[in-house]
């Protein structure tokens, strides 16, 4: 998957295709629990420009397992159309 950041800092995939697996799907969160859990600033949280949180509808987030050296969370941000509009990766579980 290409990826592009734009000048924000946010991490979008290239024309905004979800693409990939990712280890797992840990938790979905709709409506304004998606904004509040999306507005969360570094390091707990993804802390997406007011752009993205004007728009999110729904949040994804994705995580490796919490024993794996590399532990990550992903966290998708996806529009009322359902297409993803960010997203951004944390390390740490």
């Amino acid at each position: 998957m290409i990826l592009q950041s734009s000048s924000n800092g946010d991490i979008l995939p290239a024309n905004c295709q979800r693409g990939g697996k990712l280890p797992y799907l840990y938790e979905t969160i709709e409506g304004d629990r998606a904004r509040e859990e999306a507005s969360v600033p570094l390091p707990l949280g993804p802390g997406f420009s007011e752009d993205v949180l004007n728009r999110i509808a729904r949040l994804e987030i994705h995580c490796t397992s919490a024993t794996d050296p590399s532990e990550w969370c992903e966290f998708h941000a996806f529009d009322d159309d359902g297409i993803q509009i960010s997203r951004k990766r944390i390390s740490g579980y």
